[in-house]
């Protein structure tokens, strides 16, 4: 503001930083900034994303019947990526799909009457009847981030997102990854061995893409609880990152100036 001040030209007034009850680290540093520069301070989410309201629940599992519903609205979608590879000459569209929810399998079949979609899943029928379908109606395209539609007549919408051939959807605060196959890749998918994923416990991993700004301690190093470990600028800002638990560093794997990627690794500890 001092450099501001002898340029004639209006100064900083205000910051925003991330700050809510579920993330605090602003306190750290930026809001003792702030308040020693005479800046007014803009909290960013402070809900938590809806999380604090009492209404949502992150991540939790959707109740039985909107989850049968958005299982069924992975199928449609898979089945709408497959309608437009069709058309340009790949695989056929199959009528039924098996929509795996980290190992629970759902069969459906898909037919197309009307300009609409009429899901069943026929492991779900009562006694000697038929499942009653689920009608959708949509134009979600491929890349859209929400599918706004129709199903049973009734409006519903669902926030679209992928982690390579998952589907992970989200409605009202409630989270579905689907992994939607074809029943004969299906099948053979269930009969491939699950792979451990990886320990990072060990490893500092950059929580967002950035510029490594500074690495603050180096390989042998004692490092307690809360002691700065390495500073990442991102969207203007710099975050600095700090130990979890007291240990020793065992090897520093990025340099200061190195561009990162979200969970690249930049220091490990023993």
């Amino acid at each position: 503001n001092e450099r501001a001040a002898s340029r004639g030209t209006p100064g900083l007034v205000s910051e925003q930083s991330l700050y809510n009850l579920i993330e605090r680290r602003a306190a750290l540093e930026v809001l003792p900034a702030c308040r020693e520069y005479g800046l007014g301070v803009i909290p960013w989410s402070p809900l938590g994303g809806g999380v604090l309201t009492g209404k949502l629940r992150r991540g939790a599992e959707p109740p039985a019947g909107v989850q049968d519903t958005m299982i069924a609205v992975a199928a449609v979608l898979r089945h709408r990526l497959a309608e437009r590879t069709a058309a340009v000459g790949g695989e056929p569209v199959p009528e039924g799909w098996v929509v795996d929810l980290k190992g629970e399998a759902h069969a459906l079949q898909i037919e197309t009457r009307d300009g609409a979609y009429r899901v069943t899943a026929p492991g779900k029928a009562k006694g000697k009847g038929k499942a009653k379908p689920q009608v959708i109606e949509c134009d979600w395209q491929a890349g859209d981030l929400l599918f706004e539609g129709r199903i049973d007549g009734r409006p519903f919408s669902v926030q679209v997102d992928r982690r390579g051939p998952h589907f992970i959807l989200n409605h009202g605060g409630a989270a579905l990854e689907a992994l939607v196959l074809r029943p004969h890749v299906a099948e053979l998918a269930a009969r491939m061995p699950v792979k451990a994923p990886p320990d990072l416990s060990r490893y500092l991993l950059s929580p967002m893409p950035g510029l490594l700004i500074k690495v603050a301690v180096e390989a042998g190093q004692e490092v307690k609880a809360g002691e700065e470990l390495a500073v990442v600028e991102a969207m203007k800002m710099e975050n600095v990152l700090r130990a979890e638990r007291d240990g020793t560093v065992a090897e520093v794997h990025a340099e200061a100036g190195a561009s990162l990627a979200v969970d690249q690794a930049i220091l490990e500890f023993e």
